[in-house]
């Protein structure tokens, strides 16, 4: 009984904050401390792409039509698919095909990948974004090169104390791609089988054993060992599964993850799914700090 009170209050803040987003078309405010003018700012945007072509199509339209001159690249993470290079040639978009790095085996070396390309060229800030990714309107604010956080949309494991940004859009200043490259923790063996320190949850576990890594978590491990915390940027909101209200409610926002598409409307979790996510975290916070009956 006594777990009601909080849980409303959580769920009563979900529910705020959906509205804020909905009436402002920012998922949080803005600190100017934090965030400049985007139009100052050079940006790198990178797609990794495996066999999902007529998403990243979609994409890279809606990429182009916003920034027709910015810096982009799609990496193949290992998918040959002959189409993929005309397709980015017509939107005036580097490729490289690459290896197939999402393997498990490989640890954090796709989030190196990714930080190698971004610091081989003339840009401040990396944007990472994902096929299915919808981008809708242009970034008014974004952190300078020099800012020493990642930001998106903050992800935790099941009992919060392992945060991250959710995959499908990564901000990252010049400053931190180089720091965390210094370091080569991305490359490490802490990273692979069969240390695996990156999965500190459940999904991330079962993530895992199906023989997979994970960008966000790697890159999560790595940002929380050099102690480079997670900011939540005002313009994003991702999440791994979308659901209507996080639809609805995010129309305003410059990027959302992941992008609608019809099969939403058969799953049964995509209506008030992102609350009922929410909520079930939070059980599972107050649970592990209660202490156990002594009875």
């Amino acid at each position: 009984m006594t777990r009601t009170p909080a849980l409303a209050r959580e769920y009563i803040g979900v529910v705020g904050r959906s509205l804020a987003r909905a009436i402002t078309g920012r998922s949080g405010p803005v600190d100017p401390s934090v965030f400049e003018r985007a139009r100052a700012a050079r940006l790198f945007w990178l797609i990794h792409t495996y066999r999902d072509w007529p998403k990243l199509e979609t994409n890279l339209a809606a990429l182009r039509h916003l920034y027709p001159e910015s810096a982009a690249l799609v990496i193949s993470d290992g998918d040959p698919d002959p189409s993929i290079p005309p397709l980015c040639g017509r939107y005036g978009v580097g490729f490289r095909l690459g290896a197939r790095l999402f393997a498990v085996e490989h640890g954090g070396e796709i989030v190196q990948r990714m930080l190698d390309e971004f610091l081989a060229r003339d840009a401040d800030i990396l944007i990472k974004i994902d096929p299915d990714t919808a981008l809708r309107r242009g970034f008014t604010r974004m952190p300078p090169a020099g800012a020493r956080a990642i930001f998106g949309t903050i992800g935790t494991n099941e009992t919060g104390d392992c945060e991250f940004i959710q995959g499908g859009c990564m901000i990252v200043p010049r400053r931190v791609a180089e720091e965390v490259t210094a370091r080569r923790l991305l490359v490490s063996d802490r990273l692979k089988p069969p240390a695996l320190e990156w999965a500190a949850s459940a999904i991330s576990t079962t993530r895992a054993a199906a023989g997979l890594t994970s960008i966000d978590q790697t890159f999560g491990w790595a940002c929380r060992e050099l102690a480079i915390p997670c900011v939540n940027h005002p313009e994003v909101f991702s999440r791994y599964l979308p659901s209507l209200v996080d639809l609805v409610t995010s129309l305003r926002l410059a990027v959302y993850h992941p992008r609608f598409e019809r099969r939403d409307l058969a799953r049964s979790n995509f209506y008030f799914g992102g609350i009922r996510s929410t909520i079930r975290r939070a059980w599972q916070r107050d649970q592990s700090a209660t202490p156990p009956s002594r009875r």
